[in-house]
């Protein structure tokens, strides 16, 4: 009974704070006419009763309290269960610091905000329509048909970014970033401090004297735009290495860059330049990274005081598979993947294009099973109009990561990447999902049961 009744009071609360939100954006639906009512009983209400004006101030020093006494997350406080017994605080339902359009690109109407209303207390994923609630999902043809992989200069008016952003500084919006990584959906954060000073601090001039000028690091370097991934103990027969390594310094990388840009500029053919920072190197020069990214060290006993277990999930694996720094130029275009781990992406510098999709939408995405670049997509996403029609409506979000932006992947999320510009990314992945219905979805892509 008491689990039935605390559903009931979750589907009650979230139904009025939708009706909130519809009076603000002066909708007038169901909840919002409910809403309506509710005040207007409450106002005949208070002609007949009114509580003491100390009782009032004993409950607003109280609920203040409460507030002040949860500014700090605990790795064992769970997002939906904030607090224990009956000392729980409620989200407030507050207009977020960044909040998503009314409208889409393709004329589509926004369905959700970022807030509990948004998402059912478990987000189920469809076959058809991927989660059934957030994230807002379209085409991929319209996304890439309004936005070319290769037009990265040329950035449109509007994208499809149903993609919520939450400020994890700001108490409330940090309490929803924790119910939505709860729920197995993606989300950006930002305001982290240490992040916002990486990305004013990490200049090249700074890297160059961080990274060693003298030290060598291994350099993707391809002849086009698209780096497909590959693994060479996976390679089949007549399968080839789609890039090469060169060992480089971090002086050399950015030479290299900056000496393609008028080959670029002209329209001519040039190499593009990848430099990856893997484990090994995070206890070596880049050891400095760890020190200036806390919120993602998987080397720390503890979690961060601050954030809990939000962005280190499993600090065994974490520290495990450890940190990962890409440092690549203007135009790369990673080819769409899913990858197994809960994934933290932040970005120190420049601007990031991601495509994303629930793994309900793995049937669509020509993903391979087999191979060398295995998990990866077979399809030539800068070119839809020759792709089958299932295919270009292949249910699709994105979103345009910028310096100071953490985006949130769950387990086994497609992704597709854009270099807008020269960017540095570090990534920590940490624990698994374990869902069932996730694992049906990779089983009938041909991935068999994923790994828990």
């Amino acid at each position: 009974m008491a689990k039935s009744g605390a559903a009931a009071q979750l589907r009650v609360t979230a139904f009025l704070r939708r009706g909130a939100w519809e009076l603000r954006q002066g909708q007038c639906g169901g909840a919002a006419v409910a809403l309506l009512l509710l005040l207007g009983l409450g106002v005949l209400s208070l002609g007949l009763w009114v509580s003491h004006p100390s009782e009032i101030g004993a409950l607003t020093s109280k609920l203040s309290s409460n507030l002040r006494t949860k500014s700090h997350a605990s790795g064992g406080a769970n997002a939906l269960r904030w607090g224990t017994g009956n000392d729980v605080v409620m989200l407030k339902g507050q207009r977020l610091q960044r909040f998503l359009p009314l409208q889409y690109p393709n004329g589509a109407a926004n369905k959700f905000q970022c807030d509990l209303p948004s998402l059912r207390y478990q987000c189920h994923l469809d076959g058809d329509e991927g989660c059934k609630a957030y994230p807002q999902l379209f085409p991929s043809a319209a996304l890439f048909d309004n936005w070319r992989p290769e037009s990265t200069a040329q950035v449109p008016h509007a994208i499809f970014d149903s993609i919520c952003h939450f400020n994890v500084s700001d108490l409330n919006e940090f309490r929803l970033a924790q119910v939505f990584r709860e729920m197995d959906v993606p989300f950006v954060a930002y305001g982290i401090p240490e992040l916002t000073a990486a990305t004013e601090r990490w200049t090249d001039e700074y890297l160059t004297q961080q990274l060693s000028p003298k030290a060598l690091y291994k350099v993707h370097v391809a002849k086009d735009s698209h780096f497909m991934y590959y693994l060479k103990s996976k390679q089949l027969a007549g399968e080839r290495d789609t890039y090469e390594s060169r060992w480089m310094t971090y002086p050399q990388f950015v030479k290299a860059i900056n000496d393609v840009k008028p080959l670029e500029k002209d329209g001519k053919p040039h190499e593009y330049y990848y430099l990856m920072l893997k484990k090994g190197d995070f206890f070596k020069q880049a050891a400095f990274m760890y020190d200036e990214l806390q919120f993602l060290n998987p080397t720390l006993t503890e979690h961060d005081p601050r954030f809990g277990d939000l962005f280190i999930r499993d600090t065994a694996l974490a520290r495990e598979r450890g940190m990962r720094c890409r440092l690549g130029m203007e135009g790369i275009i990673a080819e769409g993947h899913i990858d197994g781990g809960l994934n933290h992406i932040s970005m120190i510098r420049g601007t990031k294009r991601y495509v994303i999709s629930p793994p309900s939408a793995c049937k669509c995405q020509g993903l391979m099973t087999k191979g060398q670049s295995a998990r990866h997509t077979s399809f030539n996403w800068s070119d839809t109009s020759a792709l089958p029609e299932e295919v270009r409506n292949c249910p699709a979000a994105e979103v345009a990561l910028t310096a100071g932006d953490v985006l949130y992947l769950p387990s086994y999320w497609y992704h597709h990447i854009v270099s807008l510009d020269t960017s540095i990314q570090c990534n920590l992945r940490s624990g698994f999902s374990n869902r069932d219905d996730t694992k049906q979805f990779l089983a009938d892509c041909g991935f068999g049961s994923p790994k828990s």
